[in-house]
């Protein structure tokens, strides 16, 4: 579907480790020089050069930090600021990189990117005005923190590429020419609009020769801050003679989740037919991105969905559907925006109806299903059932078929475990002031649903002060409300939990004094996997 690949955020954070080697030069600021219009970071003969500290400089035409011409490469070891409110902080021009370490920060313009160069930011960028301006072919800023402006945060032009790891928030998050290519790995927020697309102009000095559109993509919500719905999230601003030539200019817009009650495409063109068209098409091709729930994904597949060139994202469009096959005995969900259609032969039919977006799938196990298991080699599916929030709900208590593989043991303090547990003290293994074998073996074996559940109970309430009751399983499950109140009223005691997931063994521990009974979902279950992801 797409032409270029898109800048993935797995290679944002090695952005940084492709630049040159180490600066050859090392400076240190001196506290007491002020600030000086020219820092010791401003290079344009080719040198590396190497500042370790922070760089702050005051000048109206100078960068704080600045690396002018192929192997100039300017590393900043600390934050970088420019307080002259008529200048920019970081520049990079002509194939120059410039590599700061820390913050990036202006009461003007963060920095600018030009043709061929490179500006990689493990800080935040913070700006009085615009945030980051990137231009030309081959030009790249990579930011692994967050950009937050007054005025536009990101701006680009002519065939360049920004990736921000975090989120992006100015009065207009993304102002952009067509055949770009932004990533933006958090959340987007506006006052005026999310994003401008524009025609590539002619008077600027660097000109692109871009072989398609470009991409812009959002990982995370895009949110209207400005307080009216009549700010669209999307504003095209280019000039056409039709509404298929601009319609052949717009890049690929791929998002998460789109704000509510609130404009999403405007078109800046008097042609009501020709705007009414271009906003059709915008609106119906945004790419919605394809969330999953690592927890549950082991138990489904999903077909029909669009894709990019890598294979980096899954995507579907507003009343476009996607298949989503699901082992026996589980339900599918996949958010409050779209329809869920059961096919009856354990596919689901998920069809996005609304352009709020927001689509994560998850497999839930459904409350009627029965899971039998006789021995750990061959415990069957996990038995849990997942809710929204990622806890699991499992069989009720009248469920008398053997119900999961489980064995419950309890370690008590050494201090305590010779009186309480009968324990033999020479022989234990002490560990941190803990014996760390089992002691006590509540139960073990093919349980039912109440048999597991009454030797939970039992096992908290006989654990010793400050022991460790371990629960080992053959199979995903999970624990309920009345297990968890056994559970709080002993804020001494640590919880253990081990089950296998996806061919590995997972170990979890709960520690004493958690606030256990908020881990419940609605249903007053919480899941294993849901501890695993917690803890």
């Amino acid at each position: 579907m797409y032409k270029k690949t898109l800048i993935n955020l797995s290679s944002v954070t090695l952005a940084c480790s492709i630049f040159l080697g180490s600066g050859l030069t090392s400076f240190a600021a001196d506290p007491s020089s002020g600030y000086p219009e020219k820092s010791e970071a401003w290079v344009n003969d080719g040198r590396e050069v190497t500042v370790d500290g922070n760089v702050t400089t005051d000048s109206s035409s100078l960068s704080a930090a600045y690396a002018d011409g192929n192997g100039s490469h300017v590393t900043v070891n600390g934050d970088v600021e420019n307080v002259n409110e008529n200048w920019r902080s970081v520049g990079a021009f002509n194939g120059g990189v410039v590599e700061i370490n820390g913050d990036v920060t202006s009461p003007n313009l963060g920095g600018c990117t030009s043709e061929g160069s490179t500006v990689g930011i493990t800080g935040d960028v913070t700006s009085g005005g615009r945030g980051f301006i990137t231009q030309g072919d081959d030009a790249l800023t990579v930011v692994e923190g967050n950009v937050t402006a007054n005025d536009t945060a990101l701006i680009n032009k002519n065939g360049s590429g920004t990736a921000v790891t975090g989120d992006v928030t100015g009065s207009t998050g993304i102002n952009t020419e067509s055949g770009t290519y932004i990533t933006v790995g958090g959340d987007l927020n506006y006052t005026d609009n999310g994003i401008v697309v524009t025609d590539v102009k002619e008077s600027d000095i660097y000109s692109g020769t871009n072989d398609d559109n470009g991409s812009i993509v959002v990982y995370g919500s895009i949110n209207n801050n400005s307080g009216s719905s009549d700010n669209a999230v999307i504003a095209i601003k280019m000039d056409g003679e039709s509404a298929d030539e601009i319609i052949s200019k717009i890049p690929d817009i791929l998002v998460y989740e789109l704000p509510e009650d609130t404009e999403i495409v405007s078109v800046s063109i008097d042609d009501e037919e020709i705007k009414d068209a271009v906003d059709a098409y915008v609106t119906k091709n945004i790419n919605y991105i394809i969330k999953e729930d690592a927890a549950s994904s082991s138990y489904y597949t999903i077909s029909g969905y669009n894709t990019n060139d890598d294979n980096s994202l899954k995507t579907m469009t507003i009343n476009s559907a996607i298949t989503v096959a699901a082992q026996e005995g589980y339900t599918i969900s996949a958010g409050d925006n779209v329809e869920v259609v059961d096919n009856g032969d354990n596919t689901y039919t998920i069809k996005l109806i609304n352009s709020k977006g927001a689509i994560t799938i998850s497999a839930r196990l459904t409350k009627s299903t029965s899971v039998i298991t006789t021995a750990p080699a061959k415990a069957s599916a996990p038995a849990q059932t997942s809710s929204d929030n990622g806890s699991s709900s499992s069989e009720t208590e009248e469920i008398e078929a053997p119900f999961i593989f489980a064995t419950f043991t309890v370690t008590g303090k050494t201090d305590a475990s010779a009186e309480v547990l009968g324990a033999n003290r020479d022989s234990a293994d002490e560990t941190f002031g803990l014996v760390s074998k089992p002691v006590i073996k509540v139960a073990a074996g093919s349980l039912t649903a109440k048999e597991y559940r009454n030797a939970f109970i039992k096992a908290v309430k006989e654990a010793p002060q400050g022991g460790i009751v371990r629960l080992e399983t053959a199979a995903v499950s999970c624990i309920d409300k009345t297990m968890m109140a056994a559970l709080a009223e002993r804020p001494d005691v640590t919880l253990e939990v081990v089950f296998p997931y996806a061919g590995n063994t997972l170990d979890v521990t709960v520690p004493a004094g958690t606030d256990v009974m908020s881990l419940l979902d609605e249903n007053g279950y919480c899941g294993f996997l849901y501890l695993n992801a917690k803890f």
